[in-house]
């Protein structure tokens, strides 16, 4: 992760710690912040056509999971779930990630929305916070 963080009137880009691949979608709530990495094929071929039908990850992708993160008080990120990367190329049947909807969640409650990723491709998930924890989530 990388912040950017306002210290004496001057904006400071700050290296954070390291996440399972980049992200492309966030939220927050009146609790948190949210964000989804996801999962992307490698550089081009040059070879369009060829590009289109390729399903290989890229290398600076640790997996083939598309992970949903929670980040704490202090910025340090969790994992709240992940799902992996569907069958489809990454070009025709779109990179594996989470979205979020526009809007304010109820408190301690967020949902997501899977794309291009197994068991959840199209599927809408209401995460919830459990009382001890502003770490444990479950899903429904």
């Amino acid at each position: 992760l990388m912040m950017l963080r306002l210290k004496n009137d001057k904006w400071t880009i700050e290296s954070g710690p390291l996440v399972n691949g980049p992200c492309i979608y966030s939220a927050s709530t009146s609790k948190y912040f949210i964000f989804s990495t996801s999962v992307e094929p490698g550089k081009s071929s040059r070879i369009p056509f060829f590009d289109i039908f390729f399903s290989k990850k890229s290398p600076v992708i640790f997996d083939k999971n598309a992970y949903l993160y929670i980040l704490d008080e202090n910025l340090n990120p969790s994992i709240v779930f992940k799902a992996e990367k569907d069958f489809m190329p990454y070009i025709l049947g779109q990179f594996g990630t989470f979205t979020f909807p526009d809007g304010e969640p109820p408190p301690d409650r967020f949902f997501s929305y899977g794309v291009a990723v197994k068991k959840f491709d199209n599927s809408c998930l209401l995460f919830k916070s459990c009382p001890m924890s502003t770490q444990n989530f479950t899903t429904n």
